[in-house]
């Protein structure tokens, strides 16, 4: 730590590119001179306390920027700040483990939560074997395991198609939730996965569906309500910069309805499973933007004077598949897998659609009015503002 300290006392203005373990101990040390803070874990950003996204280096006056952070692509930290935020290559230190003990924790920190996060996870399916499914979760996301929970996402491997079969008997499931993933499928798709749900779910039980409110987005446009579409902690910003789409009202707007990324990319959940030279690139959330050309946003291609003029002339069904085809027909959007929003949903739609299946009843519900207690790492609350909430009824 001592010739740490000697090699920076040069600087009075040093940024520090790391919030963790070592990074905080040198901020500690460094006292005064650390003139801002750079993380990329939303979490963790707080301008208050100088901590700051990477695109807000640029707004920052310093005479260093200090590397602290010591996963395995640590190097392409480097890069990227060279190519992507015009760093000069001269002001940037990468520190290197300073004990023993330090290289330790760093190189096995990863793969231990790995194998305890494997461990529990083989347990709980263990369990769910032995014990049986009660409930189902359709697009979860990852690692959504929980017990009495089967989880069906693309993520664990269960793709949802038009041919999809649920892997459980008829009239076995009490309770069925999804949240978030409707949008992403055709009617097409949706029919027949909606066929499956009503097939396994037992007489009397819910399926609960939240779905994001599109409708609400356009009035909150047309009210200029900049502040319920804007957040401050939104990393994919910095790729709207790279592509020259502006920060605007109307994008926002668009990126609500239907964004897209445009690269083929495997989000990983464990540094130590990092590697952005892979085919596709294997990198944690937070560190995508290392990728000099990956972009997460409204297509490109839509102008704002067309959004303006389009919200206001069409109906809001009407501009809503104007957006989606726009997306659809977006040269940037990737074709490996399509994950964009698609289909637009409200309550007509869906008793239309359950009627036919033979769903006795469509509640229109909010946040945390299930039919059973469901925690946060299901019913997330972020989506409270965002989404519309619906329990169908078998």
């Amino acid at each position: 730590m001592m010739n740490i300290m000697r090699n920076l006392e040069p600087y009075s203005k040093i940024v520090v590119y790391g919030n963790g373990l070592i990074g905080r101990k040198i901020i500690n040390e460094l006292g005064d001179k650390v003139v801002g803070i750079i993380d990329r874990n939303v979490n963790a950003i707080n301008k208050s306390n100088n901590v700051y996204p990477p695109n807000e280096l640029c707004n920052i006056e310093y005479d260093i920027v200090l590397i602290t952070v010591m996963d395995t692509n640590r190097e392409h930290i480097s890069k990227y700040l060279v190519e992507v935020l015009n760093v000069p290559a001269d002001k940037i230190i990468m520190l290197k483990p300073f004990t023993l003990l330090e290289r330790i924790y760093i190189k096995l920190n990863s793969r231990f939560k790995y194998y305890i996060d494997t461990v529990k996870t083989s347990m709980i399916d263990f369990l769910n074997k032995l014990l049986g499914y009660k409930y189902l979760n359709i697009g979860s996301g990852f690692g959504a395991n929980q017990i009495g929970w089967w989880t069906g996402d693309y993520q664990d491997g269960f793709i949802i198609d038009a041919n999809t079969k649920l892997p459980f008997k008829d009239d076995s499931i009490n309770f069925v939730y999804s949240s978030m993933f409707f949008e992403h499928i055709t009617d097409e798709v949706a029919y027949n996965l909606l066929n499956e749900i009503y097939r396994v779910m037992k007489k009397g039980s819910v399926l609960r569906i939240v779905v994001p409110n599109f409708s609400l987005y356009i009035d909150k446009y047309k009210n200029n309500d900049f502040n319920f579409f804007y957040n401050p902690n939104n990393d994919n910003y910095e790729t709207w910069q790279r592509f020259n789409v502006p920060i605007n009202m109307e994008s926002l707007l668009i990126s609500y309805i239907s964004q897209l990324d445009n690269m083929d990319i495997e989000i990983v959940y464990y540094p130590h499973l990092e590697n952005i030279n892979s085919t596709p690139p294997r990198v944690c959330y937070h560190n995508r933007l290392m990728l000099p050309n990956y972009y997460c946003g409204p297509a490109p291609e839509i102008d704002s004077d067309d959004v303006k003029n389009n919200v206001l002339e069409q109906s809001k069904e009407e501009f809503i598949n104007w957006v989606f085809n726009k997306t659809l027909s977006s040269k940037y959007r990737r074709h490996e897998f399509i994950t964009w929003h698609k289909n637009q949903w409200d309550y007509d739609k869906f008793v239309a659609i359950t009627k036919q299946i033979g769903f006795s009843n469509v509640e229109v519900s909010d946040f945390g009015n299930s039919h059973i207690k469901l925690d946060c790492n299901i019913e997330k609350p972020h989506h409270k503002r965002i989404g519309m909430y619906f329990n169908i009824i078998k």
